[in-house]
């Protein structure tokens, strides 16, 4: 499968996960529709430890410097959720990419109703193909781990990154003994995950990119 076709696949099943949000709000199961996310949950000081899908963004507005950020580039914004929880947070303008149209109209009509678009906005496109601009962050949260080549995207989103910017990857990250297990396999096949890169590989990809790690 080529990148073009790879794109469509991810595309095509985030369209999916979009909806599946949806109908498990209505089943009762949660989800993030409410908070236009589709990343998982993770356990919650804030709510006695129960898992939610906001925690991510209290950990990326503590490890940011929100102050300071004047444009943001989320690769992989789903419906712009984490775009919208951290506008809340400052004063920064948004840009959002994904590879699922149907996320793109859910997080469109979500931003004219917040009254968010002057300064949040969404666009199918791919992150392999940031937009011309030099932004002081880069978000990435469960995206990069989609692309048939993470190192080559990294790349490619680092270009766009102004020179004392910051970059934010939350995604899978197994750890070496896995590897060649089947149920990594079957968990990438699931996710559709094509290639998935250890912690160990991540550090030296951005070190690559003369990046330095500061987690």
């Amino acid at each position: 499968m080529h990148a073009g076709e790879q794109e469509g696949a991810t595309g095509a099943y985030y369209d999916g996960l979009a909806a599946w949000t949806a109908v498990a709000r209505r089943l009762g199961y949660g989800g993030g529709r409410g908070e236009l996310t589709i990343h998982r949950a993770l356990a919650d000081p804030a709510a006695g430890g129960r898992p939610t899908v906001t925690r991510i963004h209290d950990l990326l507005a503590d490890a940011l410097p929100l102050e300071n950020l004047r444009l943001v580039l989320d690769a992989g914004c789903g419906m712009g959720g984490t775009m919208v929880a951290l506008a809340a947070r400052c004063s920064a303008r948004f840009t959002g990419l994904t590879l699922s149209p149907r996320q793109a109209e859910i997080g469109r009509r979500a931003l004219a109703r917040l009254r968010l678009a002057d300064r949040v906005e969404i666009r199918t496109q791919s992150y392999d193909e940031p937009p011309a601009a030099r932004f002081d962050a880069v978000i990435a949260i469960e995206s990069l781990a989609h692309s048939p080549d993470p190192r080559a995207t990294l790349r490619a989103l680092t270009t766009r990154l102004d020179p004392a910017g910051w970059l934010a990857i939350v995604d899978d990250m197994p750890l070496p003994a896995v590897r060649g297990t089947g149920d990594l396999a079957l968990f990438q096949q699931g996710w559709r995950l094509p290639v998935l890169l250890s912690a160990a590989e991540w550090s030296a990809a951005l070190r690559e990119c003369r990046l330095e790690v500061a987690v």
